[in-house]
């Protein structure tokens, strides 16, 4: 507040008693009595009481400005922020890529050396295919590559075998085109023996194998049941073998998900 140029105290106080009635947001029509009489004191009254007003109006103009130095300082905080970010993201995914590709790679099948028509492009895989190349590498890094052998005779007998789906009982006859949305297949056999005797069952994908179970036969007819957990990033052919004294006397050999002789997928109706 700036006083008027004049050196009449009850001027100064007709204007200080303006200022602040103003400021109480009173109309300058309620002045007292006092003031309203007096021409010169109802004048600096008036005076102080636009002064007051004149100071908040300038006020209120400052305080609803905007920032626009700091809304500017936080606006590129925000990106710069949100660029970090996005590039973590990044990297982070392909680092995990790369390293699911490392341990892929050596075991199982040289992705680079096959031709586009016949190898599953990594970068062209499904979000559901990457999961399972994911959870499965492990298993791949592990697997034991062999060669089929030649099947011989034996005095075991597989007279029945039924290759099914665990989830429905659907029944798949030998070299079936078995769709990729079952993940779970089990294998019944009927096997009848002369004598006591062991059985080993071995599931094989392609040349590698991925799981074996051995089972104690009694004379006469044996009935056993392994099963076999599938996934999309094992599809091709498949194979179900039964040997006794390290010799194959049976297979069943089946497709899963693709079939390598038509070199088309399975189609799912349910897709």
């Amino acid at each position: 507040m700036r006083l008027p140029e004049t050196d009449n105290p009850h001027y100064q106080h007709a204007f200080k008693r303006g200022y602040r009635h103003a400021l109480n947001g009173k109309a300058v029509f309620d002045m007292p009595t006092d003031f309203r009489q007096d021409q010169k004191m109802r004048h600096y009254f008036e005076m102080g009481w636009q002064h007051a007003n004149d100071d908040l109006s300038a006020q209120q103009k400052v305080q609803g400005k905007p920032n626009w130095k700091n809304r500017s300082i936080w606006l590129a905080f925000m990106v710069i922020s949100g660029l970090l970010t996005a590039k973590l993201m990044i990297d982070s995914y392909q680092q995990e890529r790369e390293e699911l590709q490392a341990r892929i790679s050596p075991q199982t099948t040289d992705f680079s050396s096959e031709t586009p028509a016949n190898t599953p492009d990594l970068r062209l895989l499904n979000e559901e295919a990457y999961s399972d190349l994911k959870k499965t590498a492990k298993t791949f890094a592990q697997t034991q590559t062999l060669k089929l052998q030649p099947i011989v005779d034996s005095e075991l007998i597989i007279e029945k075998f039924e290759l099914t789906s665990l989830a429905n009982g659907k029944s798949y006859p030998e070299s079936s085109l078995i769709p990729k949305f079952e993940r779970q297949l089990k294998a019944n056999s009927q096997i009848k023996s002369p004598n006591e005797a062991e059985i080993l069952v071995r599931w094989i994908y392609g040349n590698q194998l991925i799981d074996s179970q051995t089972f104690e036969l009694v004379k006469g007819l044996n009935m056993i049941q392994t099963q076999q957990a599938m996934s999309s990033a094992r599809q091709g052919k498949w194979f179900i073998e039964f040997l006794t004294n390290n010799r194959v006397i049976h297979r069943q050999e089946f497709n899963y998900g693709f079939n390598e002789i038509t070199n088309k997928k399975v189609q799912n109706d349910n897709s």
